[in-house]
């Protein structure tokens, strides 16, 4: 869906980054990282690069949980043209668990983001995408040998996103599905395709879909295929 890199995708796919905004004022990009319980069967790193070839920066990355609730800051100095990766399973300010991240500097920045999962041997590599209120994924599916994890990351840290998803089967005459969905300030949500219960009961086809919000959401699909060691 948006520039991104995938190898031996195992089923954990609802840990995907996702990613928004970057060099608004001070600098922000928000994204969505993860990091699982101490069995450390998954991690995510960071990379942020300061753009600036003559001037360092102060890097401030706040790590916030569905509910956009804080639930960490790490700080770093990049120096100017240089950049700096945020390992989240080596800070130990950070908890276990998913998150959302806005990543500021006074500097213009941007950031790319690596999941892996030693359990499978799977690795994503992820590039920012541009955060909307409109948003069009053109393909989705949940067709029992490929699924689709959607997820939206709320890019406003003061209001909550009234979000409507609406997928769009290609296939006629099955009838469109509305989502809707209220996504805290800062916080993210995740649509798994074949868990969600108004998707899973309907039957399984192909789809595109446009996300409605009252915010900016950062929106990324990631398409799981079966057998395993397979995705776009």
């Amino acid at each position: 869906m948006d520039a991104r890199w995938i190898d031996r995708l195992p089923g954990l796919l609802c840990l995907l980054i996702s990613f928004g905004q970057s060099m608004v004022s001070r600098s922000a990009a928000a994204a969505q990282v993860s990091l699982l319980d101490g069995r450390e069967e998954g991690n995510s790193q960071l990379h942020v690069v300061n753009l600036d070839a003559n001037r360092p920066t102060h890097l401030e990355v706040s790590f916030l949980r569905p509910s956009g609730e804080l639930a960490a800051v790490v700080t770093r100095e990049i120096a100017a043209g240089s950049f700096t990766v945020v390992h989240l399973s080596k800070e130990p300010v950070i908890p276990p668990g998913v998150f959302a991240v806005i990543a500021r500097a006074d500097r213009p920045i941007d950031l790319v983001t690596r999941h892996d999962w030693a359990s499978g041997a799977g690795t994503v590599v992820e590039s920012r995408v541009t955060p909307g209120r409109e948003v069009v994924l053109p393909w989705v599916a949940w067709n029992g040998d490929q699924n689709t994890l959607l997820n939206l990351q709320n890019t406003s840290t003061r209001d909550p996103a009234i979000v409507t998803v609406s997928v769009n089967p290609w296939r006629a005459p099955l009838a469109s599905i509305e989502v809707p969905l209220v996504i805290q300030a800062g916080g993210f949500a995740t649509i798994d395709f074949a868990r969600f219960p108004v998707l899973a009961a309907s039957n399984r086809t192909w789809a595109w879909v446009r996300v409605t919000s009252s915010q900016r959401l950062a929106v990324t699909g990631v398409n799981d295929l079966l057998p395993p060691g397979r995705g776009v």
